[in-house]
């Protein structure tokens, strides 16, 4: 337990080396805030202390350590979100040995080219991209884990690049019924004078299968998410999974001490979700409300290939 506590004082150590007065929203590589994967969202996006899967290059790269053995997983995403912005999200990950798994994640936004108001002027051309190469290991009860991101943005004649890390912790108890997580997210130096958009979350999780032949799974999770370019948010979700086939989810998400979108209708804090498994593939829903700006959806495939060990005994 020394160990776990040495290595979350370290994290925080690095994160406040990073952690300035800031206003709301300026950051830079905004585009690293979004939470994208299907499954998360639909549970609010608390997710930090139940990674275990591929969306653990996004959530908490700790849970990559916990991947299936002998698979691999590859997913894509996308999300539709305002104004014809749009995401694409390719991801990779493969447990590679008895106690770490690693990954590989290709993020790129995009929209309609800027008109530009100078007669003479084309439109401009924007888009953001960012590679993630992902890394976790397994010691004892606990995982770490580590994400390193290198980020590219265009708006018209001007490319500009910067580079980041994430950091993450996972903890087991109880046979991993109970499980808590820490992740810190966007550490690096300023992109031209702007700093990235540093995130700390923390949260914890629960697991448990019932039914006479344990057909039955829910998995439940709290979390706090502190932006440092803004205000504190509490999270909430649940998921419910029969014979490891169909998922329904449910979240909320509440920004404490004022919400930005002036919304206090409490479904406009709602988030929601499903999924359908069919022999190796898994394909994801969420929908993601924002007040009166109207509602985002995301939508996942992830393919579940394996036992890679049944392929090499044919060769």
């Amino acid at each position: 337990m020394r160990k776990v506590f040495l290595i979350i004082t370290l994290m925080l150590l690095m994160a406040a080396t990073q952690a300035e007065a800031r206003g709301v929203g300026t950051s830079a590589a905004n585009f690293l805030k979004l939470g994208y994967a299907a499954r998360p969202a639909g549970m609010g996006s608390a997710f930090v202390a139940l990674a275990d899967d591929i969306n653990s290059l996004e959530w908490n790269p700790a849970g990559l350590s916990y991947l299936a053995p002998d698979y691999f997983d590859a997913a894509f995403e996308h999300v539709f979100w305002f104004g014809d912005v749009e995401y694409e999200i390719l991801s990779y990950a493969q447990h590679l040995g008895e106690s770490y798994g690693g990954g590989l994640q290709v993020l790129y936004r995009h929209m309609p080219d800027i008109d530009n108001n100078l007669v003479d002027e084309n439109p401009q051309n924007v888009f953001d991209l960012a590679w993630v190469l992902g890394y976790g290991f397994q010691v004892s009860n606990f995982a770490v884990g580590l994400n390193l991101k290198f980020i590219m943005s265009r708006l018209g004649p001007e490319d500009v690049f910067g580079e980041a890390a994430d950091l993450g912790l996972l903890v087991h108890f109880m046979d991993n019924k109970i499980s808590a997580g820490l992740a810190i997210r966007n550490l690096g130096p300023d992109i031209k004078s702007d700093s990235l958009p540093l995130n700390i979350r923390g949260g914890v999780g629960y697991r448990d299968l019932f039914g006479e032949k344990k057909e039955h799974a829910i998995n439940a999770a709290l979390e706090l998410d502190q932006p440092l370019d803004n205000r504190l948010n509490l999270r909430l979700g649940c998921e419910y999974w029969y014979m490891k086939t169909i998922a329904v989810r449910v979240g909320f998400c509440q920004q404490l001490g004022g919400n930005d979108l002036q919304s206090d209708n409490f479904i406009h804090h709602m988030t929601g979700g499903a999924s359908v498994c069919w022999a190796d593939l898994q394909l994801d829903y969420a929908f993601v409300p924002y007040a009166d700006l109207g509602g985002t959806h995301r939508i996942g495939m992830i393919l579940h290939y394996g036992p890679l060990s049944d392929d090499i005994e044919k060769y």
